[in-house]
């Protein structure tokens, strides 16, 4: 049982309605000292509090008895799992983001090491726009994988079409703060699910044969960055203005090519498995953006902009 999952167990004890942590329940059922125990908790206090997620009115309180003592929550209790559930998000991608600078600057200071007086961290990590991941499924999920358990979920595609399906689950990924699920349909090919859409997930008893071969040779996008084994098509933009400086500054893809223009236009070239995400970054650069190649791309971007202006003509009516 990892750290995460003993945590998670904790934290769904604090929210229940009259839910009452106490270090017996923990020894009893992790087999941890008090010391452990107590750290736990703290950990739970500084993520919550700390970086924001919870309001400043919120707290993880000790209780004294004469028939015993026990943290309470007090607090929005559907909250602090949503909340808990996003920041463990958020570290996940941290540590996915290790590199020589974070590990110079970035000091944890636990419980037995406080942090000199008036010491602040030189840097602050952000995360804009994670996705909403419901706190049950993705704990059931995890469960299930570590346990090779099928699952019954209900899914909810694009159009808002609501399926119940069972898979075999077989790994949890996540790219650009998009969490998505990997697992093995009742044909027997390897899906890709985003998380968000997963409204509920059941795990069974039974139990299923973990390939991993399998896993890695399946075909799978998660936007540019993809390694997919599916071929790669080259998209080109050309970017104008402050734009222009802008983007020349950024990474989109370690395979990139770029140029600057005689018009002064900067033109960058990325490799993807599919346009989704490549249309979205152009996008939020309109209308300092405009697509080169290939042309059913430059096509694609034409139609979209004709259907802006005209849902933007009906709304003004």
């Amino acid at each position: 049982m990892s750290r995460l999952e003993r945590i998670m167990d904790m934290i769904n004890v604090l929210c229940l309605e009259e839910g009452r942590l106490n270090y017996a329940y923990i020894r009893d059922k992790y087999g941890m000292s008090n010391r452990e125990f107590r750290r736990d908790i703290e950990f739970i206090r500084e993520r919550l509090t700390d970086i924001g997620y919870l309001d400043k009115f919120s707290s993880v309180e000790y209780v004294r008895t004469g028939k015993g003592n026990y943290y309470v929550y007090n607090g929005d209790k559907p909250k602090l799992n949503e909340a808990f559930a996003n920041s463990t998000i958020a570290e996940a991608l941290r540590d996915a983001a290790k590199n020589p600078l974070r590990e110079q600057f970035d000091i944890s200071w636990t419980p037995e090491k406080k942090a000199p007086e008036g010491l602040r961290k030189p840097v602050k990590y952000l995360y804009s726009a994670i996705e909403k991941v419901d706190y049950n499924v993705f704990t059931t999920l995890v469960a299930a994988i570590k346990e090779t358990r099928v699952v019954e979920v209900e899914y909810v595609n694009t159009r808002g079409k609501s399926s119940v399906q069972k898979l075999n689950p077989m790994e949890i990924i996540n790219y650009s703060q998009l969490w998505y699920l990997k697992a093995e349909s009742v044909f027997g090919s390897i899906i890709t699910y985003n998380l968000s859409r997963i409204r509920k997930a059941r795990m069974l008893e039974d139990k299923f044969v973990f390939n991993e071969e399998k896993l890695r040779k399946s075909e799978g996008a998660y936007g540019i960055f993809s390694s997919a084994k599916a071929e790669p098509q080259w998209y080109t933009i050309r970017f104008y203005g402050d734009v222009a400086n802008i983007v020349s500054n950024q990474i989109w893809h370690n395979e990139q090519k770029s140029r600057w223009c005689e018009d002064g236009g900067y033109e960058l070239s990325v490799p993807a498995v599919k346009d989704v995400e490549v249309m979205g970054k152009m996008l939020s650069f309109a209308p300092d953006a405009v697509p080169v190649a290939p042309m059913e791309f430059v096509e694609k971007y034409r139609t979209i902009v004709k259907k802006c202006m005209e849902k933007l003509e009906e709304g003004e009516k």
